[in-house]
């Protein structure tokens, strides 16, 4: 129940589920620590940038790439990306209305020059313990904005997660499953 809580307390309502499904509070972390903004993800705020993305990636051809780009973007090894997700991401980016409201909800968070608001400070008032699970080859947000966040939370613990970008549920869920599992009987 408290990671629910916690993400809460992080995140808007909008955002819960993804973030239900992507381990809560980590993502709520990712969300609140970056700094700086990669810059593929910064274009797409630029007016008439993210528009023109979003009707190139509403056709068969377009959402295949967009699909393809995200994987080299969010994994470090993408040729190694489930089938599965390839699949959802092109599914999804075919959905009325899907594409906007995730430009919309980057254009709410990131700007062209890196995040509109950076709360690192807040984490000091988180008093639960605290697991961050990070991939070692993020390349949205590099490991050492983890260990920042983490040195900053009260009982804030890190797993790394080696050979792995972004999303290490989805990636590496044999390394994120243990991570959790070593954390949840260590701290309950």
């Amino acid at each position: 129940m408290w990671f629910h809580l916690q993400l809460l307390w992080f995140g808007d309502p909008s955002y819960l589920q993804l973030m239900w499904f992507q381990n809560c509070l980590v993502c709520s972390l990712k969300r609140l620590c970056l700094q700086f903004a990669t810059p593929i993800l910064a274009s797409l705020t630029l007016p008439v940038y993210g528009e023109l993305a979003i009707a190139w990636s509403k056709t068969p051809l377009g959402a295949k790439q967009r699909a393809w780009s995200r994987a080299a973007l969010l994994f470090a090894r993408p040729p190694q990306v489930p089938a599965k997700w390839l699949a959802e991401q092109e599914r999804m980016a075919q959905l009325p209305g899907f594409l906007e409201a995730t430009l919309s909800m980057l254009r709410s968070q990131v700007y062209v020059l890196g995040q509109q608001n950076v709360v690192l400070e807040s984490l000091a008032q988180v008093q639960m313990p605290t697991l961050v699970v990070w991939g070692i080859n993020d390349l949205v947000l590099p490991n050492t904005q983890a260990q920042n966040a983490v040195s900053r939370l009260q009982q804030g613990h890190l797993t790394l997660i080696p050979a792995c970008g972004h999303l290490p549920q989805v990636e590496r869920p044999e390394l994120f499953t243990e991570a959790l599992n070593k954390f949840l009987s260590e701290c309950l």
